[in-house]
């Protein structure tokens, strides 16, 4: 994984297969996808997640992939998790201009 600091050979995400951090679903149709899957799937999420735990950058990289619209598990966060964080993000920014507004 790519991250612009120095460290990256001392990043955990670099000692595992990059694909840990790229989990999918079955490729198949919702209603096909069963519980089971959505358990494996999220177990796939956890098994990143625990990476990424284990790392003192997530800091760093969470805002590389905010700022890089990036899909997967970075910075110990999904791709729903950064959606949330980018609009709660959204909503801090509109509410200081609207403070400092005339």
């Amino acid at each position: 994984m790519f991250l612009p600091i120095s460290r990256d050979s001392y990043l955990p995400c670099t000692k595992v297969d990059p694909e840990v951090f790229f989990p999918e679903l079955p490729d198949k149709p919702v209603s096909k996808i069963t519980n089971k899957d959505k358990a494996e799937y999220q177990e796939k999420i956890n098994n990143a997640l625990a990476v990424c735990n284990t790392c003192e950058f997530t800091t760093e990289c969470l805002k590389y992939a905010l700022e890089n619209k990036l899909q997967g598990v970075w910075g110990a966060t999904t791709d729903e998790d950064r959606k949330r964080i980018k609009h709660q993000l959204n909503l801090q920014k509109r509410r200081e201009k609207q403070k400092s507004a005339p």
